[in-house]
């Protein structure tokens, strides 16, 4: 049987949290945006540490967090993503 998320054991309840914490991701060093850009985490991401964040504020990206936020803040709580972006989506 092919290995895949679905037969993995325990079962994976959040298949995005999951690979994102355990997928092989090279290091990369942050760099300024080209534009002006938004970088929305989540409340403890598990992809980019408060460290990282920092790093991507200090070169001027537009770092934001919502409390209590999961991973996957787009699906779960759109109308919240869209309140934490509503200057931008407004303008």
């Amino acid at each position: 049987m092919p290995l895949t998320i679905a037969n993995l054991t325990p079962p994976i309840v959040n298949t995005h949290t999951y690979l994102a914490t355990t997928g092989r991701r090279a290091e990369y060093a942050p760099r300024p945006p080209a534009v002006p850009s938004i970088l929305v985490l989540a409340e403890n991401s598990v992809v980019i540490s408060p460290r990282r964040a920092q790093e991507f504020s200090d070169l001027d990206w537009d770092v934001r967090a919502r409390a209590g936020s999961p991973h996957d803040m787009h699906v779960q709580m759109p109308t919240q993503l869209a309140i934490l972006l509503e200057d931008v989506l407004s303008a």
